[in-house]
């Protein structure tokens, strides 16, 4: 659904979409307060509503999907990589074969 409503957003490179998650970006404060209003606009068009406290507006730096992104730069969430490590020192052949 929400692919298909930011059809034309996420194709020119303005947003990436993630089920329920939108991510925007821009070189500019004003370029994204307009891809801001114009997401918010199609999301009251389409009749959906977002909850205050999720969203994180005009920020340098974001969790998305588990990944920490800045500008020219994304990372694993450190405490992704604290599991994998955790697995990695494992000695058990179950968990091993993970």
């Amino acid at each position: 659904m929400m692919d298909s409503i930011f059809e034309e957003e996420i194709r020119a490179g303005l947003i990436v979409v993630y089920m329920d998650d939108i991510l925007t970006f821009a070189e500019t404060l004003e370029e994204l307060r307009t891809i801001t209003l114009r997401i918010l606009r199609k999301l009251r068009l389409n009749n959906l509503f977002l909850k205050p406290e999720k969203c994180k507006f005009e920020v340098q730096k974001i969790d998305f999907l588990r990944m920490i992104i800045k500008p020219g730069q994304m990372a694993m969430d450190p405490t992704k990589l604290k599991g994998i490590a955790i697995i990695m020192h494992c000695k058990t052949k179950p968990l091993q074969g993970l």
